[in-house]
């Protein structure tokens, strides 16, 4: 008889896998069980009945007992199959199989550890119940209908779909109100089969701009010799299949939602601007008879109907630009489902079955199957996603967060963006305010709150440029009134906003070059090289006098470059500076010097917006210190070795040559090569070790390493998704730039950097 099973290999239990052709003549009972032995015997396997939830132990044999004696017919098929050298090390398999009396039996095997096999059985099954009609089901579970194209839903069809329905939650139902159930002969997207050569595809969830629906083929009605759920109640094998399907469907819900909610709003804007163009239309023409006879009560219509239609207009645009981010949000969806987005994210890759291992999106569908239709066998297999599908993760309305969302949601920041100019008169800016301020307060660091009808023009800027800043954002702006630049700091706190400000920003001091070349023992530009502008020679002033002498002594003779030409932008955005190790230069791009409405420091002390990248890269500079250090100490010790081992290659030869003529080499002479052959290995071994630990503070600095340690996320956003050593250079920054604002958004770090722990990280 044939069977067609499933199986993966590696030692991931795997759920009733595929592509395992079991070829096995006839046999008596008693010769399975005489087989099934031998095969126990010889490779040590043992084996128990679970009955009640209680293992009873039938091989080896149990004391008083015979073996084997009291397994039936399927479960000796099962143990066989089980036995195959094909057979995956874990794995879990839900059998049909004909008993003695020619009834069919479900059987479940799995394995727990590498020598020991669990069966149970269940009482014969009958042909699967036939369910309700179409249009009761779509009724009952609140679907979106039940469709015949070319085939009917058959009883054991509605059935399978009756049942695999009725194991959903009402969470779950819900997101199936816009699906649509087809029953159709053939795969009409003709989706290839991927199980397997012997697999066919019963259903297949279908996505079409915002439609989505379920097929059901005319393999969905084939007999199978597998079930699925537990042995006492187990399932026709079509269940699992819609409940796969179901699942794929659940999980792209929030994408379809997005999808309608998308087209829903186009197609409304699009009627709200027929409508504006027909009232601006109308106005025109009240305009010409006006133009033609002028009144007051004339004048004062097409005055409250200018009024009217610059808001309808901006209504219009700000819906358009909320259907332009709505569009973008679901482009930055990716090819996974919602859902199965998370599941990857919150449990892996980890999938009950070989299919399911093929991708993220088929590794949801058969956990999720598998968790409604035998939870105690995903348990048993994938325990993490049993405990996901348990806790409700997939259902559960939370919105799916980007790169940035996580680095910003991880704690308080410090500074985003730049201040964009504004031309917007002073009442209009105070309008916005006082409409964005919302319900939330606006009060000065002592805590007094502040009168937003009495800010002046900087100060509304600054407060305006925070409107969709990230709760625990500090930012620090740099506002112009037209001919002063004032400092002002804002954070922004779920309810309130909170302002610092400085007195005006003083001219800066311009170092000449020699004098700067003198004052920090920096290398001078090479020739030729592009001049420092005098904002860059006070910014580098600025940031090397705010280091330590022992920061400084690291620092070595660094040289700074201007490159005309900006850098080709990384994820992360374009850079301001770069610190070059090979030249041991920080080179200055063009960008660093364009104003952006910034400073950093604090509202008392404010520095240049550049000093931040300056430092950040005068950071890079220093934490590499133990590295170029460790890499002269090899490259020297390599250069001592070459000049040893030419050495001893020269002795040896003197040593052959006198050893020829006297046939006798003196002791002394002897035990000396020796010795030097003794260090030559110890050097080799030495050098080997510094290679290694060279690799890895390359990858990774010392200091880098340590304050990795500490565990706290990087105190800017470019710090938290920039990786370890970014984030240290960006609190490296802010620590000299503002220690203040550091401790406020990254306290551990600060502690850390203020006693000098980045300077002796072992």
């Amino acid at each position: 008889m044939w069977f067609l099973l499933a199986w993966a290999l590696g030692a991931t239990p795997t759920y009733n896998a595929d592509d395992l052709t079991f070829t096995m003549k006839e046999r008596t009972t008693a010769e399975l069980r005489t087989i099934v032995e031998s095969h126990l015997r010889d490779r040590k396997i043992a084996v128990a009945w679970r009955a009640g939830g209680e293992d009873v132990a039938v091989f080896p044999k149990p004391a008083g007992e015979r073996s084997l004696q009291t397994l039936d017919r399927p479960a000796l098929l099962a143990l066989l199959l089980g036995l195959q050298p094909t057979t995956p090390e874990a794995m879990e398999y839900d059998l049909l199989f004909a008993d003695d009396g020619k009834q069919i039996r479900p059987v479940s095997l799995w394995t727990e550890g590498p020598k020991r096999l669990v069966v149970a059985g269940g009482e014969p099954v009958g042909k699967p119940p036939a369910g309700p009609s179409a249009a009761q089901i779509a009724k009952r579970y609140g679907l979106a209908g039940l469709v015949e194209v070319d085939a009917t839903f058959e009883p054991g069809v509605r059935g399978a779909l009756d049942t695999a329905l009725a194991l959903l939650t009402d969470p779950e139902r819900a997101r199936l109100a816009d699906i649509t159930i087809v029953r159709q002969g053939e795969n009409s997207r003709k989706v290839r089969a991927t199980r397997g050569p012997k697999w066919v595809n019963t259903a297949n969830y279908l996505l079409d701009g915002n439609v989505g629906w379920i097929e059901v083929y005319d393999d969905a009605v084939l007999t199978s010799p597998r079930f699925v759920g537990p042995v006492d109640a187990p399932l026709h094998p079509t269940v699992f299949v819609l409940l796969h399907e179901l699942g794929h469907a659940i999980a792209d819900a929030p994408t379809r939602a997005m999808l309608a909610e998308y087209e829903r709003r186009r197609m409304a804007l699009g009627a709200a601007i027929d409508v504006a163009v027909r009232r601006n239309n109308a106005y025109n023409h009240e305009v010409e008879a006006f133009n033609a006879n002028k009144t007051p009560e004339a004048a004062a219509r097409l005055e409250a109907q200018l009024e009217e239609l610059t808001a309808l207009g901006a209504e219009l645009q700000a819906e358009r630009e909320a259907i332009h981010v709505l569009g973008e949000r679901i482009d930055a969806l990716g090819e996974l489902a919602p859902m199965a987005q998370r599941y990857r994210d919150e449990v892996g890759d980890a999938a009950p079955t070989a299919y399911g291992r093929t991708s993220a999106d088929e590794a949801f569908a058969e956990a999720f199957a598998l968790f409604h239709a035998d939870p105690e066998a995903l348990k048993r297999t994938v325990p993490a996603a049993y405990a996901w599908f348990a806790r409700g993760s997939h259902v559960e309305e939370r919105p799916r967060m980007t790169p940035v969302d996580e680095a910003m949601a991880a704690g308080p920041i410090y500074g985003t963006g730049a201040l964009a100019p504004s031309d917007a008169e002073e009442a209009r800016l105070r309008s916005d305010l006082v409409v964005r301020l919302g319900s939330r307060g606006l009060f000065d660091v002592s805590g007094a709150p502040v009168d937003p009808g009495g800010a002046d023009r900087p100060l509304l800027r600054a407060l305006l440029a925070t409107e969709d800043a990230w709760p625990g954002t500090e930012r620090d702006l740099l506002v112009s009134d037209g001919s002063t630049a004032h400092p002002i700091t804002v954070w922004v706190e779920a309810d309130r906003l909170v302002v610092a400000r400085g007195v005006p920003l003083a001219p800066a001091e311009v170092p000449p070059l020699a004098a700067l070349v003198e004052r920090h023992g920096i290398a001078p530009p090479p020739d030729g090289a592009p001049a420092l502008e005098p904002p860059l020679r006070t910014a580098i002033d600025t940031s090397l006098a705010l280091l330590n002498t022992e920061e400084r002594d690291r620092l070595g003779a660094i040289g700074f470059v201007r490159l005309p030409a900006d850098p080709e932008p990384t994820v992360l955005g374009a850079s301001s500076a770069l610190y070059a190790a090979g030249g041991h230069t920080i080179q200055v791009f063009d960008r660093a010097l364009e104003p952006r409405g910034t400073f950093v420091g604090s509202v008392d002390h404010p520095h240049p917006a550049l000093v931040q990248p300056l430092l950040h890269e005068v950071c890079h500079a220093i934490a590499r210190a133990p590295t170029r250090a460790l890499q002269a100490e090899q490259d020297a010790r390599i250069a001592a070795f070459d000049a040893l081992v030419d050495t001893h290659l020269a002795d040896l030869e003197t040593l052959r040559a006198d050893y020829r003529k006297a046939k006798n080499v003196p002791e002394d002479r002897r035990r000396a090569v020796d010795a030097r052959a003794a260090r030559i290995a110890a050097e080799r071994e030495a050098i080997h070790a510094g290679e290694a630990r060279l690799a890895a503070w390359l990858e990774t600095p010392p200091m880098v390493t340590a304050y990795a340690a500490l565990g706290e996320p990087g105190p800017t956003l470019y710090g938290r998704l920039g990786g370890p050593e970014e984030a240290f250079c960006e609190a490296f920054a802010l620590s000299h730039a503002d220690p203040d604002a550091l401790a406020r958004v990254s306290p551990a770090t600060a502690a850390w950097l203020a006693r000098g722990g980045h300077l002796d990280p072992e």
